[in-house]
């Protein structure tokens, strides 16, 4: 299903804590950006230009964008 993906994104929350290594070696090998949500926020350092930010109260342009066209897409193929 993931290499199937033309444009994944990874949404990441506070499970993801202590984890931040493989994390970011999985975003690294299929090429997807990193959005979180307020509990997963910290687990990957903002100046990694994986990451786009956050959703919800802490929503950014490039994590909303990421996450639209990901949605577009996952409806596309049904």
């Amino acid at each position: 299903m993931i290499n199937a993906s033309s444009k994944p994104v990874i949404l990441i929350g506070g499970g993801a804590r202590g984890a931040s290594h493989m994390l970011d070696e999985f975003a690294e090998r299929i090429g997807a950006p990193i959005v979180y949500s307020l509990n997963g926020k910290g687990v990957l350092p903002e100046t990694d230009p994986k990451v786009m930010g956050g959703l919800g109260l802490l929503c950014s342009k490039p994590s909303s964008i990421a996450l639209r066209r990901r949605r577009s897409q996952q409806f596309q193929n049904k």
